[in-house]
């Protein structure tokens, strides 16, 4: 059985950091950015006409990988877009795992201040409360502040609480 991972969370959660290290050790598996197919739009349209063809590009991408037999990793933050993640995905026999990582409030701003995105901090900080305030996005939330990214990989793998 094919599986999707569905990695969110906000800016600055270690999501790339997580999928990166997720790609390398399963097998047979596509990692889709949805960062790098938004980088596809060098002529920017207001930000809901980028969104909405960003995450068409990530589910046609994802169903493409998954016609050919590959399990997908899909890193980027969800908001209201999960429904169209499962609607894309039900016709293949596949475990869909959706986690949202977390960190604490500190840990965010020190990350986007180190790799030089200072101007993303108000955002990570807003994305952080509006996805852990979510109800559909409790049962899977991973909070990653304390955690190693090993046991981050093994929480992925191998944790029944994030398959939906």
């Amino acid at each position: 059985m094919l599986k999707v991972y569905v990695i969110s969370g906000c800016c600055g959660s270690g999501k790339t950091t997580l999928t990166k290290e997720l790609v390398k050790i399963l097998p047979k598996t596509a990692l889709v950015e949805g960062d790098a197919l938004e980088k596809f739009l060098y002529h920017y349209p207001v930000w809901e006409e980028r969104l909405k063809l960003v995450w068409q590009n990530i589910l046609l991408v994802t169903d493409n990988y998954l016609r050919n037999g590959f399990n997908v990793i899909l890193d980027y933050i969800v908001e209201d877009e999960f429904p169209q993640v499962i609607s894309a995905i039900k016709k293949y026999d596949v475990e869909l795992r959706y986690i949202v990582l977390t960190a604490d409030e500190d840990t965010i701003k020190q990350r986007l201040i180190h790799r030089g995105d200072d101007w993303l901090v108000e955002r990570g900080l807003f994305l952080l409360q509006q996805l852990t305030n979510c109800e559909h996005n409790r049962p899977y939330i991973y909070d990653g502040t304390q955690s190693t990214l090993e046991e981050q990989v093994n929480a992925v793998k191998n944790f029944k609480t994030y398959v939906y």
